[in-house]
């Protein structure tokens, strides 16, 4: 069996699909986390059909369902929900044996939410080194990337769009009416894409 160096920390998204488009395939593993959002089950059945197409060699998963809690219709987030998933995903690849996790998080032109990232990451990583005595890179690909960039790129890759989901609700790709298929339409509407999922057309300029 190939000895495992990368851990590609995946949702099943559109972030998810692009970050794995740049990564060497081998010694390459797929880590899935059920967080407990309503979608979990579709959002697992993508990032499935995601690794099935890269042919991954390695598929692992991982429960922390109370990281995303439903009450009384409304998702609550646990506090330093962002950091235990960060974390799990990290102490997942410890045990796997990478050296490198990659999470393809995104923030854009914020500045502010990129230096927070950033510097959790580091204190993340040096958690692990004196926990474990592991050296562990975790890297943000796409942090600087905006969704419209997202979009853009992956069409310079040609991942194939139908291979990810952004819906929040619990029903199939796209409800085209909760804020993930929002900013899913507006990415690709900026980038003048139409979304196989839809078949939206780019907006218009003229």
């Amino acid at each position: 069996m190939r000895k495992i160096d990368t851990v590609l920390l995946s949702s099943g998204g559109m972030r998810s699909l692009v970050a794995a488009a740049t990564l060497d395939r081998a010694g390459l593993a797929w880590l899935y986390v059920h967080d407990g959002r309503v979608a979990s089950l579709h959002d697992r059945a993508m990032f499935v059909k995601q690794s099935e197409h890269f042919e991954a060699e390695f598929r692992s998963e991982l429960k922390l369902t109370h990281l995303h809690r439903d009450r009384a219709g409304m998702e609550e987030r646990s506090p330093l929900s962002t950091f235990q998933l960060v974390s799990g995903a990290a102490a997942e690849a410890v045990r796997l044996g990478a050296n490198r996790l990659v999470w393809p998080v995104t923030a854009g032109e914020d500045l502010d939410l990129v230096s927070r990232v950033t510097e959790s990451l580091v204190l993340l990583e040096h958690v692990v080194k004196l926990e474990t005595g592991a050296e562990l890179a975790i890297e943000t690909p796409l942090m600087d990337m905006t969704p419209r960039q997202v979009v853009e790129v992956g069409e310079q890759l040609g991942v194939n769009w139908r291979l990810s989901r952004s819906c929040r609700m619990d029903q199939g790709p796209a409800c085209g009416a909760c804020a993930g298929c929002a900013r899913r339409a507006e990415a690709f509407a900026a980038a003048h894409v139409i979304d196989p999922l839809t078949q939206a057309a780019p907006a218009r300029t003229d």
